[in-house]
């Protein structure tokens, strides 16, 4: 059963189907571009030496000397060819053709594709393939062009200005492992191995190979995108099977049963005392990271797993850390490019670069992992440095001094036999609750017992204030004693108000007649007082008369007040119009003068033609306008 599922597992990675680029190349549109000058050979030569190409397009600005082709009748590749070959002015200028458009448009897409992939995996998928089989799965099959060998490559485009240069990766030239497996799995042959002989030569070999399949060579070099990489874990999974399916953790992985899954589930994970002095963290860590952090410290396996944000980069850190501190090795492999940039970074702010080393990535080469490799090696021995164990004691002396904290918020206090996080909380609690400012005396001395009295007395508060509001001294009745509850006296009291209530309707009388006769409003009892001031003045009084509120007296105020109205109206509109042309200082202008002036001795033309002093006023006016 174990072997099924593994075999399943690489059946899953394998893509042998027509839709892969390797298996079944097809020219496109958008994605594919052929390189149709110089020589295949000459640009293989070039290629296998880290070359620079620089693209030719006759649709370019500065390439108005030429004659560029119809975009809506495109020629065909021969016409193309003997058109603009001879035009190439640059060793490193190579022409690309795509029979449908300019190739410098799906130079763009492959650029934009390539750019997302490095993104997101880290792997290159742009290659320059040269050399194709021409083979068939039938004798009556369709013919289908598998690429042969294949050069990885990085396209640059500066800016709109700028060619687009194709820059190539020569220590990295790969023959087509994917169409090699099918080869030898379906028809018992497979490609020759390249060993960095002449291109001509080993399609040569080839051709001679696969002839006797009835299959052809063609010696042509086109750009595009192709990711075979998940072979190499094909045949990884086929040629180690009985290792891999030893692992215990594969088995576990399987769901089958093993010594290890059972040891660790009965295990106990052994915990540090000081996480701070006995871990290795060179970034922070919560609990929940620590108790990580120690799991993997004692070999235990499991799954973290944590939703984004949640520290996970962190505690890979710490665990790397952790490992090397205990002189292992660590694997650390992601699905995405991101992943394993944000550890590295975090590695490499803490000092840890020079342990690391880059296995697998578009910048992952043989040279430079060589001279990854070699410089470690002849860094010069570091010891830890006096300052890091200052910090470390510095962050023990912190630690001791939140652990006193801790202590004291949480020990019991005497005589309310509760802890400050207690009382604290109990506090917090209250939070909609209203703040009353009072001051307790000796409160430090008061027990369980006073709290539990003050908070009966605070209930029996808080059932009153309903009806005598939660201020107490806004009551009406604030301020009244009187002991005497019984019938006589709260007849007594009954009848007083009975006085009270009548004096006050009379009142009522009084006020409404001031209001409807003098316009007087006095309608609170604070203003029954002054009221009755202004009355006896008003009654007292020889310059106040009754001809003063004659009808005729009043009709005729109102009417000068009518016109005084109308008339600030036209001066405010008119002032408006005046300061939405002039200063504020045209203000300090005799404009009663000027106008006079303008209006009367320069009223003509004439007059205004030859006069200095009609010229000065038009000039004092003009220097105040906005």
């Amino acid at each position: 059963m174990t072997n099924e599922k593994l075999n399943q597992w690489a059946d899953r990675l394998l893509d042998l189907g027509k839709t892969n680029n390797l298996m079944k190349f097809r020219d496109t549109k958008s994605s594919t571009a052929e390189l149709i000058s110089p020589d295949v050979s000459v640009l293989f030569r070039k290629a296998d030496n880290n070359a620079v190409f620089e693209v030719f397009d006759p649709f370019a600005d500065d390439a108005d000397d030429f004659d560029a082709p119809d975009k809506n009748d495109f020629p065909d590749k021969e016409t193309y060819l003997e058109l603009y070959s001879h035009k190439l002015r640059k060793a490193s200028q190579v022409l690309l053709y795509n029979r449908w458009q300019s190739a410098t448009i799906p130079l763009k897409n492959i650029a934009k594709r390539a750019k997302s992939a490095i993104e997101e995996t880290g792997v290159n998928v742009v290659w320059l393939a040269f050399g194709f089989a021409n083979w068939r799965e039938r004798s009556d099959g369709e013919t289908m062009n598998a690429p042969l060998l294949l050069v990885p490559v990085k396209i640059e485009h500066v800016n709109q200005m700028s060619p687009w240069m194709i820059r190539t990766f020569g220590d990295e030239i790969s023959i087509n492992t994917t169409f090699d497996y099918l080869m030898q799995q379906q028809f018992g042959v497979g490609l020759p191995p390249y060993q960095d002989e002449d291109l001509n030569v080993w399609l040569a070999q080839v051709a001679e190979l696969v002839s006797k399949l009835g299959w052809t060579v063609s010696s042509e070099c086109k750009l595009g995108i192709f990711s075979f990489l998940k072979i190499n874990m094909y045949r990884d999974l086929k040629d180690h099977q009985t290792l891999i399916l030893n692992n215990p953790i594969v088995r576990t992985v399987m769901n089958e049963p093993t010594e290890m899954a059972e040891s660790q589930q009965t295990a106990e994970i052994p915990r540090t005392g000081n996480p701070l002095i006995e871990l290795h963290n060179v970034v922070d860590a919560d609990s929940s990271q620590i108790e990580a952090i120690e799991m993997v410290r004692s070999g235990k396996s499991f799954v973290l797993q944590g939703p984004p944000g949640t520290g996970k980069s962190q505690t890979i850190t710490n665990m790397i850390a952790e490992c090397l501190a205990d002189g292992k090795k660590v694997l650390f492999v992601a699905e995405k490019q991101a992943a394993l940039n944000v550890v590295y970074d975090k590695l490499r702010k803490a000092g840890l670069a020079d342990f690391c080393l880059e296995l697998h990535s578009h910048k992952a080469n043989k040279k430079a992992f060589i001279e990854e490799l070699c410089r470690t090696l002849r860094s010069d021995k570091t010891v830890v440095s006096q300052i890091a164990y200052n910090k470390v004691a510095d962050k023990e002396q912190r630690q001791k001094s939140l652990d006193d904290y801790e202590s004291h918020l949480h020990s019991e206090r005497q005589p309310l036999g509760l802890s400050l996080y207690q009382m604290f909380e109990a506090y917090y609690g209250c939070g909609e609750g209203l703040d009353a400012e009072t001051d307790i005396a000796h409160i430090e001395s008061k027990d369980a017992a006073y709290l539990r009295n003050a908070e009966d007395l605070l209930s029996r508060y808080e059932s009153f204030t309903e009806s005598v509001g939660t201020d107490y001294r806004q009551n009406v009745w604030y301020g009244y004693r009187d002991e005497d509850t019984s019938y006589t006296g709260i007849g007594c009291i009954v009848g007083l108000f009975d006085k009270v209530v009548g004096t006050l309707d009379a009142l009522s009388d009084i006020c409404r007649t001031l209001n409807d006769t003098f316009g007087i409003m006095a309608d609170s009892y604070r203003l029954i007082k002054p009221t009755a001031q202004l009355c006896r003045m008003l009654s007292s009084g020889q310059v106040v008369t009754p001809s003063l509120a004659d009808t005729a007296a009043v009709r005729l105020g109102n009417d000068a007040c009518e016109k005084m109205k109308s008339a600030a109206e036209q001066i405010i509109a008119k002032r408006k119009q005046i300061d939405a042309i002039f200063e504020p200082t045209v203000y300090d202008l005799d404009g009663q003068k000027n106008a006079s002036l303008l209006i009367g001795r320069f009223g003509s033309l004439l007059s205004r033609m030859f006069n200095g002093g009609y010229k000065q006023i038009i000039t004092e006016i003009c220097g105040c306008l906005r």
